[in-house]
Order: C-alpha cells, then structure tokens, then sequence
C-alpha cells in the first residue's frame, strides 16, 4: 500500500458497547506513532456480508509484497508543514525517490485530511476530506463531499468527490498466528473524479473508485486489516485491481515475541546493536505477569515511539525497534510494569 488515502488514514479507536463495537476518537495516533502494513496474497480473499455477529477467518493469508512503515509526526516537524496551518497531525512513508507527507486536523473528534505534499507536488483539499467522523457505532453511516487542486511541475490537477463511512458489522476475526479479536468491519466507498489542466486548458480526466473494509480492534489504533477494490476510468479505459493489506505489528504482537527461559528478575537490557541504524532489539525480563509500557523519548522527554503497552505474562522478551522515522542521535526507552521503572540510553546513528 503506497500512501492510499483509505488505507492510511483510517486511524481511529475501538471501544466495546456490549456485544456491538463502536469506533471512538481516543485512539486517533499522535506523533511518535508508527504502524508497518504488509500487502498480503488476494486469492480466495472476500470480505464476507454486513451484519452482525460475524466471523471473519483470515488466518491463512501470506504476505506476497513489501512492508511500509507509516510514521507519525508533529506538521512542524515536516517540510512543508507550513503549507498547512490547521494541521495538527502529519503522516509520511519512506519511498526510495522522494517521502511524501499527508497533514491532518483532528479537531471536533474528527479527522480530516487537510491535503499532501511531496518534492514534484503539492495538494490541498479547498474542502477538507472527513476520514472518519466518532463517535461511530454499529449501523451508523457518515456521508462527506471534498474538493481540491493539486499543483505539479507544468500542471494543475483538479479533484471533487464524496466519501461514504458506515460502521457495518462486528464479530470476530482471525488473524494470522492464531491470534483472534472481537473486532468491527468499518466500510468505506469513496468516488474521485480528477481533471488535469496544462496550460489552463483541460488535458484529460479519470474517474476512481474505491470500496475499502477495514477491521478494528479495540487494543489497537490502526486497522488489523484492510481489503480495498479500486476501479480506475480514463480515456484508455477501465483499470480495476484488488489489494490486501495485514497490520503486521498485530499479526506478530509482542506476546509472539516472547522467548525460552525463565525470567528471575525485573530486568531491561541493553538494546544490541548499539549504536544502531536504523533497526534494534530491545530485551527484558518480566518475573510477574501485568500491565507493561516500553516507550521511546528524545532528550527533551518528548515521547517519539510506543513499543509496548500491554498485559503480558512473565517471561523473557526482545522487541525490535525501526528508528527510520527518527534522526541520528540519543534517545532514551523506558520501561514501566506495576511499581517497577527501568530507563537505558540508546543512540541511533546515521
């Protein structure tokens, strides 16, 4: 998934109502977050019917793509932060040619993405697209219209459309690993039409369509899974493709990480490698099972990352750490279970 604005936006908190699952505006990520998404194989992949008390098997999906990491940063922190003023929030993935930036509002527990930018463009939303409206319960069904112009290198691309959100099923999913999760199906329909102008005058225009099923867990902020059709129409025709896209920090959680040996002692260790760029592993021992929080800061105490924060059984654990979203430097990682605070220093280099 390369920065579709589905798949990559949808970043909202699950909350259990009883048997139904609603979709709240307390998990919606702040800077320092980061989720990495694996496309996985389409074959025999369906997103099943709307309604409720579903189950939804997916145990048996293997990867056939690359990972992308999505990071999460404060607009100020980014290149063309000032292009945006309003935004709150930006996102970006590291391409191998350029890293492209997608700023956000989150204000009235809403996330609205305020337009893109990246080294050959810039895109702003005139009318903001809402992502996501919350609270949004089972059934309940949000309709949104959004317009903007992209500026290139020799042209201008116009865009209008509408967004359709509706919250249609809860059940449970399994994921991959064996692991299974009370969840909710969130599907969203979404229409574009793109005219581009050179010289002022229209040059040609396409029409895409996007009907994407994103499931959510209330552990989690990201969505566990997504499966998106999209339909794109040209003057050389109809373009249609399938994709499937699996949270990989949930398909292999930290519980999965856990190793051979008894724990003796509440003990954080020393990340190895160190100096290190831009992946780590950071191991603790855990003699009793409970809440437990494993988190990064830079010097100024800002927190930049959040790599467990979980119940978890005693034992013996090493949790991999990318710092690609972060600069060279020291940082400190901090870890938290019941009264019991371990900090160490690590340092990426560059």
């Amino acid at each position: 998934m390369k920065f579709s604005t589905v798949a990559l936006l949808m970043v909202v908190g699950v909350q259990l109502a009883g048997a139904q699952i609603t979709l709240g505006p307390d998990k919606i990520p702040a800077a320092g977050d980061h989720y990495t998404s694996t496309s996985m194989d389409t074959t025999n992949v369906e997103p099943g019917t709307a309604g409720s008390n579903k189950i939804w098997n997916f145990s048996t999906l293997v990867p056939d793509g690359d990972a992308t990491t999505f990071y999460y940063v404060n607009p100020s922190a980014t290149p063309y932060g000032q292009e945006f003023p309003a935004a709150s929030l930006a996102s970006y993935i590291v391409e191998s040619s350029d890293t492209t930036y997608a700023y956000f509002s989150t204000a009235s527990n809403r996330l609205g993405h305020l337009g893109s930018a990246g080294a050959e463009f810039l895109f702003r939303y005139a009318d903001p697209e809402i992502q996501l409206p919350t609270p949004l319960n089972y059934n309940d069904q949000f309709t949104d219209q959004f317009r903007g112009e992209t500026v290139g290198d020799g042209y201008v691309m116009r865009t209008s459309g509408s967004l359709m959100i509706i919250n249609d099923s809860y059940g449970t999913i399994s994921l991959p690993g064996g692991r299974t999760f009370p969840a909710a199906r969130v599907k969203f329909f979404r229409q574009s039409n793109d005219t581009v102008y050179v010289n002022g005058l229209p040059a040609f225009s396409s029409q895409t369509t996007t009907t994407s099923y994103e499931w959510f867990i209330a552990s989690v902020k990201f969505p566990v899974l997504q499966i998106a059709y999209y339909t794109h129409t040209s003057g050389t025709g109809t373009f249609s493709s399938m994709l499937v896209e699996l949270n990989s920090d949930v398909a292999t959680g930290v519980k999965e990480r856990r190793q051979e040996g008894v724990a003796s002692k509440f003990t954080l260790e020393q990340n190895f490698p160190n100096p290190f760029n831009p992946t780590t592993t950071i191991s603790f021992q855990l003699p009793e099972g409970g809440n437990v929080s494993l988190k990064i800061y830079n010097l100024l105490g800002q927190e930049v990352a959040t790599l467990v924060d979980e119940e978890l059984e005693s034992g013996i654990y090493a949790i991999p750490f990318d710092a690609k979203g972060l600069a060279s430097g020291s940082y400190i990682y901090r870890m938290q279970a019941g009264n019991s605070i371990q900090t160490r220093k690590l340092t990426v280099l560059k």
